[in-house]
């Protein structure tokens, strides 16, 4: 008998995973509310789906809209329902007498309705000790120490606990950032009172400079997504595969998060992995590479690069512009990007992400991603994270 599959985020996560097309049925209000979702999750969608383009629009948030009629069945295809509650039954009906047998709803989960979660990385210190070929360090330093030489260089475990409790006890905490979270001292730590202050946790690594001792401390800790940079086979990321790197390793690849997940969710390489790692990873992870070019700042025929977008536009990441980057001194810019500081929001040292929300910098950013104009000075019309919309 066909039932509708409910799905929180992380379950949809791992269940689009063993599917080739991921289709929205609806183009109206909850439909895009939808699409909305899983842009800020980076789940790909295929195309929204309606039973009649009449009175329907060409796309919604820049992807297509088709007829029901035009899709073939498939056990490798997934509907997610993008109607009101009240007429999900009646949709799903439809579907699966279309020969749709995989229908997904959201509405009855832990999806959090009319409201995008923020996030906070955390860049730990200035310099990245790794040097990855595709981080635009040298960038970065010289914008933030041009001026004044003497800014800080580290973030500080009191003015990390600062920023944290300014931000809403909702937020997204994620070791990444623009540098390796382990070169700090104190990264423990830091990740520690996150867990504890109640806010979800991310953490993005190369385990460079972790030791096993910290490593147990940490392997418990209920991370929402471990991603793993891997080393690479010329050598483009300084990872040092030592005796200390393989016992982690070891470890990390066996490890099962509290639960039952994997600990290390996914991992990506600056171009292929080492002999090496391969032979320690004994094909127990996958690891993908896709480079892209920091939103112009980097150049390369091996980069993923953005057209100049001159349209409206939407960032898949993060649809209210709230996934800042918080450096050692409190500086919070825009996003990962924006390596060259062209958005600096304010100091969260200080201020609350309330009152960042409310200012003429980040109010003026968000203004200017819906006004179309080939002339905007901003970092998200060079983006490969961002799309512009049609309609």
């Amino acid at each position: 008998m066909n039932q509708i599959i409910g799905y929180s985020q992380q379950e949809l996560e791992k269940a689009v995973l063993n599917y080739k097309q991921v289709y929205v049925y609806g183009a109206g209000v909850e439909g895009k509310r939808v699409l909305e979702e899983l842009m800020q999750y980076q789940i790909p969608v295929t195309a929204i789906v309606v039973t009649s383009k009449q009175n329907n629009p060409d796309t919604v948030m820049g992807v297509k809209v088709i007829e029901l009629k035009n899709v073939v069945p498939d056990d490798k295809t997934m509907f997610i329902i993008g109607v009101s509650r009240k007429y999900e039954q009646q949709v799903a009906e439809t579907l699966w007498e279309s020969g749709h047998c995989h229908v997904v709803s959201l509405l009855n989960k832990k999806w959090k309705k009319n409201r995008i979660v923020p996030k906070l990385e955390i860049t730990v210190k200035m310099g990245c000790g790794v040097q990855c070929k595709y981080c635009p360090q040298q960038e970065l330093l010289h914008t933030y120490f041009g001026q004044e030489k003497s800014r800080e260089s580290w973030l500080s475990l009191e003015n990390y606990k600062k920023a944290i409790d300014h931000m809403p006890k909702e937020t997204i905490i994620t070791f990444s950032g623009f540098a390796e979270p382990f070169l700090h001292p104190q990264a423990i730590e830091m990740i520690e009172y996150a867990n504890q202050t109640g806010h979800p946790v991310e953490l993005y690594t190369t385990f460079v400079n972790l030791s096993e001792k910290d490593f147990d401390r940490i392997k418990d800790i209920p991370f929402r997504t471990v991603v793993l940079h891997t080393p690479d086979k010329m050598n483009y990321a300084i990872i040092p595969i030592t005796d200390n790197y393989k016992k982690i390793m070891d470890k990390a690849l066996s490890h099962k998060k509290p639960n039952g997940e994997t600990f290390i969710d996914s991992a990506n390489c600056q171009s292929e992995p080492s002999e090496e790692f391969l032979e320690l990873a004994k094909g127990r992870i996958e690891v993908k590479s896709t480079l892209i070019d920091r939103a112009g700042l980097l150049e390369g025929e091996d980069l993923k690069k953005s057209i100049h977008k001159t349209g409206k536009l939407v960032c898949k990441r993060s649809y209210l512009q709230n996934h800042w980057v918080l450096l050692p001194d409190g500086t919070t810019v825009l996003c990962c990007m924006d390596f060259a500081l062209r958005h600096v929001l304010g100091n969260l040292f200080y201020e609350s992400y309330e009152q960042i929300c409310e200012n003429s910098v980040y109010q003026g950013i968000r203004k200017q991603m819906d006004c179309p104009s080939p002339n905007r000075e901003l970092l998200c019309c060079d983006c490969t994270a961002s799309l512009e919309i049609a309609e």
